[in-house]
């Protein structure tokens, strides 16, 4: 029973998985935005998936590596970081917003 194949590797979530990886690893040697890095091997992943792995070479396996790029880039890259956390962070800054408009209306109360 094989638990791991190399067609598990060129779907999307494969690619994500293998890119993240890469972009983490090149991080430490290489001094370039991470969203830049994760294109960057996101494309060639598509690109090593249409030329070796690929069963046949048709325009159908052309259009979905090319369409695959940018989801695998920005799976790579972090979609917490580009989507939730950017969510979270602007949830936070309206609460400290209420809460300091709450604590001015306080203390001008108290005077």
């Amino acid at each position: 029973m094989d638990n791991f194949t190399l067609d598990m590797l060129a779907t999307t979530g494969g690619m994500a998985v293998v890119a993240a990886a890469l972009v983490q690893a090149s991080k430490q040697f290489l001094d370039v935005n991470p969203k830049w890095m994760a294109l960057c091997w996101s494309l060639a992943l598509n690109a090593l998936y249409v030329l070796v792995l690929a069963t046949e070479r048709t325009a159908a396996v052309y259009v979905t590596a090319a369409l695959n790029v940018p989801f695998v880039a920005v799976a790579a890259s972090g979609a917490y970081e580009y989507g939730i956390k950017a969510l979270q962070n602007k949830l936070d800054q309206r609460r400290e917003t209420k809460t300091q408009g709450n604590s001015e209306t306080g203390d001008g109360e108290s005077e």
